[in-house]
């Protein structure tokens, strides 16, 4: 929503009653919504109706309903809600709260004081550990959405509109996985939302959530700041980026704490932390214990990390192998296609994609000529053409071929036994290699047609005749 909406929709509302509460003056505004003053020292939340309409009636009713679930269920960090629903003269959807005269953390970031940072962090644990005694998970904790006083002393959890409780599939999450939260301080499983639906998988993205604020406060500046733009930037960056966060002013927990908070694996996470972690502690102790303590939970988080670098470095490696092998196989195949066509001297093909083991160096396919007694073929043609890859950077392949006829096709578990043979080994050269597979086609092609009138087809029938040429 922009700044023009919002002044209109609350040019509409000031000074009349929406669902009962009296609305006095616009406080903010947001994405999907207006924030009001309203009497009774209330604030009031009046949703847009494009946005209403744009995504269903149902899923605003529900999220409004999981927010008056939370009515009468108070806790000193979080903002309370008084009221909800329908308002039946203006046809607004609304939610009232506690009216919070404070600023939010986001805009006050250059201005807490180093020793308050711990309270302050703990305070939003704590809000957020009440609503998981309750089942739910807050899912888009972030320094916009807390309250803080003027002396830095108390901090409110705002925002419950994409509220979750545990276990419960919902119109608002099911119908289509859309991502629901703030992207920059969303942790990796929920932005792509593999988020697992559990009490350990909604505190693994809340811890996640409360380190990305603790993050913002120590370094003074948003998490991932200089990933911000492009968008596609950003997401990589919350995928694969381990943010740095170094500060000599504050407590070396408090430091392992955030970076423990952002760790990408949410096993990770749930293995270094535990509620209480997040409960201030005496910065002056200097006890042999802690300090060990201290030693082996970094330990413990640096050999994950450097762990995960390692195996997102051979993923990307693989991806990319399989990249250039699909490709290569790709191009070898559409030649066949070709030549086999146009030319006119073949039968009709088949061609059948196979998996070679395990290696993403090596691919194969299948390429079956039919029988066709108008060109001097009673049997089928099985040729299996085998791409090694064999160094990646100058893209070095090793080109082979098993070939045999049979009165059917040849499945890949009748060529196993069978020795393959190198038609072409060098950099991957499509000219060259294009002529190499026109003299493979016909020189197998022409032999297979000779071998028709030197064996009987009851011996054809029995097992496949394996064929093979001098490299052409």
């Amino acid at each position: 929503m922009d700044k023009i909406r919002a002044e209109r929709i609350a040019k509409e509302v000031i000074g009349s009653e929406i669902g009962g509460w009296k609305v006095l003056e616009l406080i903010n505004y947001g994405k999907s919504a207006v924030v009001l003053k309203a009497e009774k020292s209330a604030a009031l939340k009046i949703f847009d109706r494009e946005l209403v309409e744009r995504f269903g009636e149902a899923a605003q009713e529900e999220r409004i309903n999981r927010e008056l679930s939370l009515r009468g269920k108070q806790h000193e960090n979080l903002v309370e809600i008084f009221d909800g629903g329908k308002c039946p003269r203006t046809g607004y959807y609304f939610i009232v709260m506690t009216y919070i005269d404070a600023p939010n953390l986001a805009s006050v970031l250059n201005d807490i004081p180093r020793e308050q940072i711990w309270s302050i962090i703990s305070q939003v644990a704590r809000a957020a550990h009440f609503l998981e005694s309750l089942e739910i998970a807050h899912r888009d904790i972030k320094p916009e959405n807390i309250a803080i006083s003027i002396d830095y002393r108390k901090a409110v959890l705002l925002d419950l509109g994409v509220i979750r409780p545990f276990k419960v599939e919902s119109l608002t999450d099911a119908e289509q996985r859309v991502f629901l939260g703030t992207l920059r301080y969303s942790s990796p499983e929920f932005l792509f939302r593999k988020e697992e639906n559990s009490l350990e998988g909604w505190r693994a993205l809340t811890f996640y959530q409360l380190g990305a604020v603790l993050h913002d406060m120590i370094m003074q500046r948003c998490l991932f700041d200089e990933f911000s733009d492009p968008f596609a930037m950003l997401v990589e960056a919350v995928k694969h980026e381990t943010p740095v966060i170094n500060a000599t002013d504050v407590s070396p927990d408090l430091v392992l704490l955030a970076r423990n908070c952002l760790s990408k694996p949410v096993d990770l996470r749930l293995r270094l932390l535990k509620w209480e972690d997040f409960e201030p502690r005496a910065t002056s102790s200097t006890s042999a214990s802690e300090a060990r303590e201290r030693v082996r939970k970094r330990k413990t988080y640096y050999k994950e990390q450097a762990k995960q670098s390692y195996d997102e470095d051979i993923e990307r490696e693989i991806r990319a192998t399989k990249q250039i092998i699909d490709e290569m196989s790709t191009k070898i195949q559409a030649v066949i296609s070709r030549e086999c066509i146009s030319s006119g001297f073949f039968p009709p093909i088949e061609i059948h994609d196979f998996l070679q083991g395990s290696s993403p160096k090596v691919a194969s396919f299948l390429l079956c000529i039919s029988s066709s007694e108008e060109y001097g073929l009673k049997n089928v043609i099985s040729i299996l053409f085998l791409i090694e890859l064999l160094e990646q950077k100058d893209r070095i392949v090793s080109l082979n071929y098993v070939s045999g006829l049979y009165n059917k096709n040849i499945d890949v578990e009748g060529f196993k036994e069978q020795r393959s043979t190198t038609f072409f080994e060098g950099a991957f050269e499509e000219a060259v290699i294009k002529n190499k597979l026109r003299d493979i086609l016909y020189l197998l092609f022409d032999k297979a047609q000779q071998s028709e009138g030197m064996k009987s087809n009851a011996e054809i029938l029995r097992e496949p005749e394996w064929i093979t040429i001098d490299e052409p």
